[in-house]
């Protein structure tokens, strides 16, 4: 499914002008690439609340650094 969302190009998310649209591009993908079959498809939307921060240098560089020592 990741490569699905993958392969909308941020053009057409721009360019669709409404959920529905960006859905059913979504689904002709699913469909050309053998994902679904095209009837019916359940997907979870949920949304959760964070605490986000902007990628500076030092962020970023703190980020690293937290990942690679982590055991």
């Amino acid at each position: 499914m990741y490569a699905l969302v993958a392969a909308v190009r941020p053009k057409q998310i721009n360019r669709a002008r409404s959920d529905r649209e960006l859905h059913e591009r979504l689904m002709e993908l699913a469909r050309e690439r053998g994902v679904v079959q095209g009837r019916k498809m359940r997907v979870d939307t949920t949304v959760v609340e964070t605490n986000i921060h902007y990628p500076t240098d030092s962020a970023l560089l703190g980020d690293g650094a937290r990942v690679l020592t982590r055991t």
